[in-house]
């Protein structure tokens, strides 16, 4: 596999996810957790990570309110810029 085709499995992992939400009447935000997209990817944590770090079309940030996130958000962090980042999104750029 290349870090291509990771890039490409996680949009088609984050667009199912915000298609699902949308048909839910739950597609509030563009903004998805990580620890959901990993799930959803399915790819080894090192290639996931890789992959969102190099995708010129994504955007992470951290979520602002800390006392939301659950264990399995803490454990899906990612460590971007000196700070822990919890939720994705594409479609920014």
């Amino acid at each position: 596999m290349t870090v291509e085709s990771d890039m490409d499995a996680l949009k088609v992992a984050y667009w199912t996810e915000r298609q699902y939400y949308a048909s839910h009447g739950e597609d509030k935000t563009p903004w998805l957790r990580i620890a959901s997209l990993r799930e959803t990817a399915g790819l080894p944590r090192a290639r996931f990570d890789e992959a969102l770090r190099k995708d010129p079309d994504v955007e992470v940030m951290p979520e602002s309110n800390q006392k939301t996130l659950t264990h399995a958000d803490r454990e899906s962090s990612l460590r971007i810029g000196g700070q822990e980042v919890h939720l994705v999104a594409y479609g920014f750029h």
